[in-house]
């Protein structure tokens, strides 16, 4: 082969070789980018912006609120008692047992030696068919059971206070007859250290740390002796047919009504509420579409959820079904909005 020949071939394989290499890094450029595209994350649309005032706003469209089924409703006004949180115990009968049999024992031998003073009197007024010595000591004998009835009855109206502290012998015995079979239970509950003086208008209360419902008391009086160890303010509280979680020794939460007239505000339903770190929230109907989260309040419990005094005018909408998917959406925004700062 001449040495011309010999040249183009030598620069054919060349173009060729250096042709391979190109379309080889191409190529696998082309792969390494597929390759990425496919193990990137698949990222959903978030339906969650920022409003003028930070706060996060989810909106959703018609049909996507009907694939998830939301449902808001209404809130109407309401008004409730003002309340106060007080917590104690109810008490044993035990105790008023005892006292009630003293004071019925010291009643009973008043109304025997009155009796026989009565007798005396009468027999020294006849001729002196008593003697003076009988007479002076009916008489001692009488002043001496009035004593220890005066201090048995003390005894008693120190431990209860109240109408029961009033009571004559025979409603009573009705009463803590109704106690001891637990027709009628007696609570005793304490105010926090450091609240102010109350003079409650009724009370109701519950098993402490219990989902059952508040029970209206039927009366409601302070407590005519407190323990001197700092406490709160005691009281009273009656309680009619109380529940079998409601016996002696249990544990009960009460709600003290106070003077001057109700609160106005709503009742925000309890499958409104949802919890997310340690408060509890709502979602609100702020437009067409869109749903935002407001905190809850949860120092006013009733039976269908919370009686709120703000952040909840009368006619505000709130979802009552579906809550927990919007907190997904607007958890999910955050989750996103981290990471696109990560990238930069």
């Amino acid at each position: 082969m001449s040495r011309i020949g010999r040249a183009l071939l030598a620069a054919t394989l060349g173009v060729a070789l250096v042709t391979g290499l190109v379309l080889a890094f191409l190529n696998g450029r082309e792969n390494t980018a597929q390759e990425k595209e496919r193990e990137a994350p698949v990222r959903t649309p978030s339906h969650a912006v920022r409003s003028t005032n930070g706060e996060t706003v989810i909106q959703l469209d018609a049909e996507t609120r009907r694939r998830a089924g939301l449902e808001a409703a209404a809130l109407a006004a309401a008004n409730w008692d003002r309340e106060v949180p007080a917590f104690g115990t109810i008490l044993d009968p035990t105790p008023f047992a005892t006292l009630q049999g003293d004071l019925a024992a010291a009643e009973a031998a008043l109304a025997g030696s009155a009796a026989q003073l009565a007798r005396t009197r009468a027999l020294f007024g006849q001729d002196q068919n008593a003697s003076r010595r009988a007479l002076e000591t009916a008489e001692a004998q009488q002043r001496a059971d009035a004593a220890r009835c005066l201090a048995a009855q003390r005894r008693w109206q120190l431990a209860l206070g109240g109408v029961p502290g009033k009571m004559e012998a025979a409603p009573r015995e009705e009463w803590l007859d109704r106690l001891t079979t637990h027709r009628l239970a007696l609570a005793r509950v304490e105010l926090p250290p450091g609240e102010p003086p109350y003079a409650p208008t009724g009370a109701r209360l519950a098993r402490a740390g219990g989902d059952g419902p508040f029970y209206a008391a039927r009366a409601v009086w302070e407590a005519p002796a407190q323990d001197g160890a700092g406490h709160g303010q005691a009281f009273l509280l009656e309680l009619e047919q109380p529940g079998p979680g409601l016996r002696p020794g249990a544990q009960v939460a009460a709600r003290l009504a106070l003077p001057g007239g109700p609160w106005s505000g709503v009742i925000l339903p309890a499958a409104a509420v949802i919890w997310a770190a340690g408060q509890a929230w709502a979602y609100v109907e702020t437009g067409p579409d869109q749903f935002t989260r407001r905190p809850v309040g949860t120092e006013h419990p009733v039976p269908p959820g919370w009686f709120v005094r703000e952040g909840f005018p009368p006619g505000t909408r709130v979802v009552v079904v579906g809550a927990q998917t919007l907190l997904s959406e607007e958890f999910k925004s955050a989750i996103s909005v981290g990471e696109e700062a990560d990238k930069q």
